[in-house]
């Protein structure tokens, strides 16, 4: 790391010598702009440089290259950096890193989505080996164009380029995640990532700084890899381990590394897996003597405080405190709205859920949970179902989102048709959901009459779940009224009540001699 750092100080001496020589000399005044800006973050210093190439020569399409990407990543002046790149593709069209830059600049800042893919494909079309525009493409398809295969296409062909891009893995792995439910591959991708940070472990002469990074990227993955084992495969065992070693190597980045709140706040949150609530609270709390406005610390303290330690005042001003930390993000506000929910504040949570949304149109789990306050608190259906049906357009493959439309479609709308096609799309999607299967039962035999296939999906349930206790409560009703199938009634309520006793029924009781 010295050595590195004195190469930079002998270039730095080297170009300012020249300059005094020939203070026109373009090509030294951008080399030397470049190694302000990437080795010694002298941003101010660099953009003068920049801007000085600009002065002597208007068409050099490099300085407008540069000067835009700094603009851009480090002043935050968009349009401005919009200015200088397509300047520079003006003077040279062809350029593949140029279109890329400004497809990506279009896309997270303007939001011209058309425009910035025309500028992806035009980046590949000029340089079939440029994997960061394969990259900014896969991305700006899953996320903005939800172009899922499209998008795995293009992450695909980035990854041949670069097989051991950390980006590209990650970005990928998310895909295959979130839209696929390829946890397996998910889970793969991510030990992949693991062992080409363990490689780079095997540099010599490491310094504390860099241990501390190492650590705390390879705690991130162990996290990450645990929390699909807990979240998406239920499979706690296999979970723990990796969180195990993501609480090791958060501990050793703390050690090796700065006082840094984001770190803590991701090793509290390891800790909270692990039950360990008190620590978990302590390094969130240690997090924010640190950074007092850190966001995320705030607001997962006030998680912990509302779910483990029922301190919800103390809950909420952390809530509040995340909120004044950064007014735009929509986290603090649906937590706060869950709190609220969760205490009937109900006129609160309506707020806070809608300013979570307002925010990000494409919250879903704040829409479906404004929908839940409406159907379930507020007896507002309307309302209910415009909000069910809103998460369902954010999310169509959810089928807890049809689900719960169904539902109110059936009991509040009497819309049994659209609410047996929700049902059935919920059925599609997740086979194995026994509440759908119990619902479809329900509607075929109170509105179509249908007691055979009504019949068919209580048994499906069963067979699933065979302490299901309402499916078999559901089919004791419906066979009681067959004399051919009254001991088979008899068995599934018996079964029914033993599992659930609330089931009991004096007619029932009484029909079977019970």
């Amino acid at each position: 790391m010295e050595d590195t750092h004195w190469e930079h100080v002998l270039r730095r001496e080297r170009y300012e010598k020249a300059l005094i020589v020939n203070p026109s000399d373009i090509d030294t005044i951008i080399e030397l702009a470049i190694l302000l800006e990437e080795d010694f973050k002298e941003y101010d210093s660099a953009r003068r440089y920049y801007e000085k190439a600009l002065d002597i020569d208007a068409y050099d399409e490099y300085a407008h290259y540069n000067l835009a990407g700094l603009l851009d990543e480090h002043y935050q002046e968009y349009d401005k950096a919009r200015e200088h790149y397509e300047t520079a593709l003006i003077i040279e069209p062809d350029d593949s890193y140029t279109h890329n830059n400004l497809g990506l600049l279009l896309q997270k800042h303007f939001n011209e989505y058309a425009a910035a893919a025309q500028h992806y494909k035009r980046a590949i079309e000029i340089d079939p080996f440029n994997g960061r525009a394969y990259h900014n493409y896969a991305v700006h398809l899953e996320c903005n164009l939800k172009e899922y295969d499209k998008a795995r296409v293009m992450y695909e062909t980035a990854i041949d380029l670069e097989p051991d891009h950390d980006n590209y893995l990650a970005d990928y792995a998310d895909l295959r995640e979130e839209y696929y439910k390829d946890y397996k591959f998910a889970i793969e991708t991510h030990l992949k990532r693991l062992e080409t940070i363990e490689r780079g472990l095997s540099a010599k002469d490491q310094s504390d700084a860099s241990e501390a990074a190492f650590s705390k990227k390879r705690a991130d993955l162990n996290d990450t890899i645990a929390r699909i084992y807990s979240d998406k495969l239920a499979d706690v065992d296999k979970a723990k381990p990796y969180f195990e070693r993501a609480k090791h190597f958060y501990e050793s980045a703390l050690t090796k590394g700065p006082d840094d709140a984001g770190c803590r706040c991701d090793y509290a949150g390891v800790l909270d897996e692990l039950s360990l609530y008190m620590e978990a609270r302590f390094q969130l709390e240690k997090a924010l003597e640190t950074d007092p406005s850190h966001y995320l610390s705030h607001n997962n303290l006030g998680n912990l405080l509302d779910d483990q330690f029922e301190a919800y005042d103390l809950a909420k001003a952390h809530y509040a405190k995340a909120i004044e930390a950064e007014p735009d993000n929509p986290l603090a506000y649906f937590n706060y709205g869950i709190l609220c929910k969760r205490q009937k504040e109900n006129d609160n949570a309506e707020q806070y859920f809608k300013k979570a949304i307002a925010l990000d149109p494409g919250y879903m789990n704040a829409a479906m949970c404004l929908a839940d306050l409406y159907a379930n608190h507020l007896s507002n259906f309307s309302e209910a179902r415009k909000w069910f049906e809103k998460a369902l357009e954010i999310a169509p493959q959810d089928p807890e989102i049809h689900f719960e439309l169904a539902r109110i479609l059936d009991n509040n709308f009497r819309e049994h048709e659209l609410a047996r096609y929700h049902y059935e799309q919920a059925l599609v999607i997740d086979p194995s959901d026994i509440y759908t299967l119990n619902n479809l039962g329900l509607l075929h035999e109170e509105y179509y009459a249908d007691k055979t296939k009504a019949a068919e999906y209580y048994t499906r349930a069963i067979e699933i779940d065979p302490k299901y206790a309402l499916a078999h409560y559901n089919l004791a009703e419906l066979f009681v009224q067959n004399a051919d199938k009254l001991q088979s009634a008899k068995e599934h309520y018996i079964k029914a009540t033993d599992i659930d006793p609330d089931l009991r029924d004096a007619n029932l009781d009484s029909k079977f001699g019970i």
